[in-house]
């Protein structure tokens, strides 16, 4: 149960583990089902290592603004820097084998570090603001995956890779807001950290999904991929004007994380989602 009057809102402690190990040998070009969802993957999968990096950064730099009296939020951003730098380092494992499918990475990934690089300009304030809003569009994509048959074709271990990236990007979301809520951000630094990060993000990710499209040799604009791709975009539309509209709750004043339904969530989610991941599968390979 939450104490309302402690700084730290987040309900359960971070844990780094590092018994979890991931086998990419196997994963297929492929790997989301189809070629359109595999590139849509791909572009999110490759802005992990540098947004990761980026987030940690902000954190540790944040740390001199937490007293060493408040105790548990500092644990918690603790817990956060050694979970993220995991998802950095995995996710970088993960884009290597798959550039090793017949892709050339290199710009994609400069695109996104001048991205993270362009956010450094800022006072140490603004970019609490930034981290906020990027877990928070990162955990409206996470519970997304989560609930939704969206990645029901992927293989397993791609898939396993995302929902755990997921699951752990939720309480992350919860540490961020604590921070900016102790640190006092009021309403129009969250907004304008908001706008800052849905603008860069659906800018860059798009011209990432662009760019590996334009690699895939495969990839053709046959009358009949035509036809599917637009039956694939009606979809994705819809489910884009569900994620912003879920995006955009971040933005109602007196906005606050752990509700009645988050906890809910979790409890109904989270824990059988964090089963499957850890116990469910073999651990094979090395980190």
């Amino acid at each position: 149960m939450i104490n309302i009057n402690q700084v730290s809102k987040t309900p359960k402690e971070l844990r780094q583990r590092n018994d979890l190990v991931f086998d990419f040998t196997e994963v297929p070009k492929y790997y989301g089902g189809g070629k359109g969802a595999t590139h849509w993957y791909t572009a999110v999968s490759l802005v992990a290592p540098p947004s990761e990096r980026y987030f940690c950064e902000v954190m540790r730099k944040a740390r001199d603004l937490v007293p060493q009296s408040e105790v548990k939020l500092r644990e918690d951003m603790e817990g956060f820097i050694k979970q993220e730098s995991m998802h950095s380092r995995i996710h970088h494992q993960f884009n290597k084998h798959v550039e090793t499918l017949g892709y050339d990475f290199s710009e994609i990934t400069e695109m996104y570090e001048d991205m993270f690089t362009s956010f450094k300009k800022y006072p140490i304030r603004k970019q609490l603001a930034i981290l906020a809003a990027g877990e928070h569009l990162t955990y409206t994509l996470s519970k997304t995956a989560l609930t939704t048959n969206i990645a029901k074709h992927m293989h397993p271990e791609a898939k396993r890779l995302f929902d755990w990236h997921a699951l752990e990007e939720i309480e992350h979301k919860s540490v961020a807001f604590d921070l900016c809520a102790y640190q006092g951000t009021g309403y129009l630094e969250r907004a304008w950290g908001l706008a800052m990060v849905y603008k860069s993000y659906v800018k860059h990710i798009n011209y990432a999904i662009r760019m590996v499209r334009k690699q895939d040799a495969s990839y053709s604009t046959t009358s009949k991929k035509i036809k599917n791709g637009m039956a694939l975009n009606s979809a994705s539309l819809k489910r884009a004007a569900e994620i912003s509209a879920t995006a955009l709750e971040y933005l109602k004043p007196g906005y606050t994380m752990w509700t009645k339904k988050e906890l809910d969530f979790a409890e109904r989610v989270l824990a059988p989602a964090e089963k499957a991941i850890y116990e469910g599968n073999p651990k094979i390979g090395e980190c």
